[in-house]
């Protein structure tokens, strides 16, 4: 198996901070996979796809691409790596045709190659109303597209996706995820994400790794996950401004997104909360099967690192 990054202690601090931005990663991602980083705000996801994008340099530890050191390949990363930034927006003064057409070429295509492509990505991502504004004219939805859309042109060997999905409405979210996913199938792109949209990228992930205060705390395909959580279900409710009244036994309401409420239950105490819950004024109340974002959600408040615990207490 081709390995595309591989990273050995990677380290990075910023100035004036105390604490490590990452701190002592240890990560190697497959060339062709699809590979997801988890955190909470603040966590270093985004220090680390920087680093992966070319875009800082670490302290400390190595960070390879391809089997080489990124430093020694500075030259070749604009041909090697889409990146889809979360926020920055460096081609303002461009119309959306034109920033198309340089980014082609900026990744080796030639004039020609660069217009064709231009004119097939404009047509697959339904950008011609806006092709000929500006990129400071578009609205936070068009200018988020218009990212994608530039870290694909080339179909350089590498994407690197920081939210990609922000800003997006459902049409175009499922788009990106709909992309993601045939390129996953296809196999020749490694592609690294970062997003909150936990639900949606389930079906395009291979790997997650969760990161805490600058480490990467737990790297683990889906399947492993779903174990490690064992006979969990999520009871969600939502229709409650605050977290609902507690249930005695389950532990503490968890915030999910669009207002929801969440609880992880042993599926043989979930008939018992369900009865606690019974004539509270609630919008909804759902029992499932456990989800990436739920996963997530355990583990930020430790639910998988107890259980793991407890799965190597003798009996």
């Amino acid at each position: 198996m081709t390995v595309a990054y591989e990273m050995r202690g990677l380290t990075k601090t910023y100035p004036g901070r105390a604490t490590l931005a990452n701190d002592n990663i240890d990560l190697t991602i497959d060339a062709g996979e699809t590979f997801c980083l988890l955190g909470a705000n603040g966590s270093g996801k985004s220090t680390l796809v920087r680093q992966l994008a070319g875009l800082a340099v670490p302290d400390s530890g190595t960070l390879s691409l391809f089997g080489h050191d990124m430093r020694t390949r500075q030259g070749e990363l604009t041909t090697l790596i889409g990146y889809m930034p979360q926020a920055t927006f460096a081609l303002n003064h461009l119309t959306v045709a034109e920033a198309i057409y340089y980014a082609g070429h900026l990744r080796g295509l030639s004039r020609a190659a660069a217009r064709r492509t231009r004119d097939e990505l404009i047509a697959t991502f339904r950008l011609e109303s806006c092709a000929r504004q500006t990129a400071r004219q578009l609205s936070g939805g068009q200018k988020r597209m218009l990212q994608f859309t530039l870290a694909l042109v080339g179909t350089p060997p590498i994407l690197v996706l920081d939210e990609p999905t922000n800003d997006l409405d459902p049409e175009h979210r499922r788009r990106v995820w709909d992309i993601c996913a045939d390129l996953r199938r296809a196999g020749e792109t490694t592609i690294v994400i970062i997003t909150h949209d936990v639900i949606e990228v389930e079906r395009v992930v291979d790997r997650v790794g969760i990161m805490r205060d600058g480490r990467l705390v737990d790297v683990a395909e889906l399947a492993d996950l779903r174990r490690r959580m064992g006979d969990l279900l999520r009871l969600e409710v939502s229709g409650s401004e605050g977290p609902p009244d507690p249930l005695l036994g389950f532990g503490e309401w968890q915030q999910g997104t669009d207002g929801r409420w969440l609880l992880w239950l042993e599926s043989s105490s979930a008939s018992h909360a369900v009865a606690q819950l019974s004539g509270r004024q609630l919008s909804t109340m759902r029992l499932a099967a456990m989800n990436l974002e739920d996963m997530f959600l355990a583990f930020a408040r430790d639910t998988m690192s107890a259980r793991r615990e407890s799965a190597h207490e003798p009996c």
